[in-house]
């Protein structure tokens, strides 16, 4: 692991934030993405944030990123991010996204406050 990987586990901010939504009980999607798979994980979270998907509890191994959504909301943020090309691995929210990403042919979705 390399200096600058292992100050960034110590984020207390961003542990602190995570925390905070155990606390009030949210429920929540993880999602993981390969590190090293042609998007980065800003790129991938502001493609959920602009569908207005908030994203929290980021953090990373040696090959993958790990960030968190509201459970209500993993379904159509796991469409999203097939629709962008964001290389997921792991659990699946829902096999139909596969399906109906790979019909879109690369097309996102019109996000909600541009139509």
């Amino acid at each position: 692991m390399h200096l600058l990987d292992a100050l960034a586990h110590c984020d207390v901010i961003e542990r602190v934030a995570a925390l905070s939504h155990v606390i009030r009980g949210q429920r929540s999607w993880q999602f993981a993405m390969l590190r090293c798979g042609g998007i980065t994980g800003i790129q991938a979270e502001r493609l959920v944030k602009m569908y207005g998907i908030p994203v929290w509890d980021r953090d990373f191994s040696e090959d993958f990123l790990f960030y968190r959504v509201p459970l209500q909301q993993a379904n159509w943020a796991e469409y999203i991010l097939l629709c962008g090309g964001v290389p997921l691995v792991g659990r699946v929210f829902n096999p139909k996204n596969q399906v109906y990403a790979i019909r879109r042919q690369g097309r996102m979705p019109v996000p909600w406050g541009k139509r």
